[in-house]
């Protein structure tokens, strides 16, 4: 396990050479420091070995079957861009560590690009930090799917708010691609379309108690909606996986349910509508993740869709915090994101490098 702790303090010494002041010539080229960190963690990425984590193996099998898939499949419907990127690299005789190249490339390149468009860029290193720590393992090193297609639907997004409407749609289109969940993203996209400023908290508090009901009453929730019929997910509610219920108490979920309710309670008024929208797409995933406890599989994987905004959460107090609170909370995220990443190492095998071919 060595190999990745030594990426981490690779990721902690860039993290503290972009937080320096800005008098300093090191400022000047954090930019080119954060880029070269997305460089090598694409690379590490990319070159893994199909050993390493869990999920290589059934990626390995659906790229070794693509030549057996004709084109009425189903296949390429529910994983289009899976099946358009995976012809092309076998197509020029490549193996699947060029499929996980590419998918890194795009997930991490989402990421870095969208920290161009939101507020918090002078502290943009700690959000990269925060990123590997908690889900560079689990979405750019096994569900290399999600973390592509997350990536992209934050970006359009955050590129709608911007008002970059024909980029954030081309944006979206091609997040749906590389996984259909971040679909549940499209109702904040019809609100910025109609121009919904966020303003209130009321129906933060409207959406809790809904949560409640649906956890209350999930088997019948699942019913109404027709869910157990639907094929991307009947497998998770009619039994055909192993599916328990979670714990909210998780180390992650208490500290972004803290912030989050500070936020609302307490700075709400302080807060811009980028602030206040975050803390809507931070709300959602949350309360997807309660409504849905009773089902590990979709809690998990409904919340994930939202993964992104609640990292840009975690910097938002940099905002408002005094030069000497700064200091503390940047230690607090270092701690944070330290915890995260020892908490993620469970999921990864020692790592390998892939046989290039």
């Amino acid at each position: 396990m060595a190999a990745y702790w030594i990426l981490y303090f690779y990721v902690v010494i860039t993290t503290l050479l972009c937080s320096v002041n800005k008098e300093n010539l090191l400022y000047s080229m954090r930019h080119i420091l954060l880029a070269l960190l997305v460089i090598v963690l694409v690379i590490f990425s990319g070159f893994r070995g199909v050993q390493v984590d869990a999920d290589s193996a059934n990626y390995l099998g659906w790229f070794q079957g693509l030549n057996e898939i004709d084109g009425n499949d189903l296949f390429l419907f529910k994983d289009p861009a899976f099946y358009i990127v995976g012809s092309i690299i076998s197509g020029l005789g490549l193996g699947i560590s060029y499929l996980f190249l590419s998918y890194a490339s795009v997930a991490l390149w989402s990421k870095f690009q969208l920290i161009k468009y939101f507020a918090y860029a002078e502290y943009s290193h700690y959000f990269l930090y925060l990123y590997f720590c908690r889900f560079y393992f689990v979405h750019d090193m096994t569900q290399i799917r999600i973390g592509a297609a997350t990536g992209l639907a934050t970006l359009a997004l955050i590129l709608l708010f911007r008002k970059n409407i024909y980029l954030s749609i081309a944006a979206f289109i091609l997040a749906i691609a590389f996984h259909l969940s971040v679909i549940l993203m499209l109702p904040f996209f019809v609100l910025l379309s109609f121009g919904y400023c966020f303003e209130s908290r009321l129906p933060l508090f409207l959406i809790l108690c809904l949560a409640g009901m649906v956890n209350v009453n999930f088997d019948l929730f699942i019913n109404i909606l027709g869910l157990n019929d639907f094929t991307r997910i009947a497998d998770y509610v009619n039994g055909d996986y192993d599916v328990k219920p979670i714990s909210l108490f998780s180390f992650y979920f208490i500290v972004k349910a803290s912030l989050l309710s500070f936020l609302i309670l307490f700075r709400w008024r302080s807060l811009r509508d980028f602030d206040r929208m975050v803390v809507y797409l931070v709300m959602a995933g949350l309360l997807l993740q309660v409504a849905l406890m009773n089902n590990d599989a979709l809690a998990l994987r409904a919340a994930e869709v939202f993964a992104v905004f609640d990292l840009i959460l975690f910097i938002t107090p940099f905002l408002f915090l005094s030069a000497s609170f700064k200091a503390g909370y940047a230690v607090f995220i270092f701690l944070v994101g330290s915890i995260f990443f020892v908490s993620s190492l469970k999921i990864m095998g020692p790592y390998t490098l892939a046989s290039i071919n």
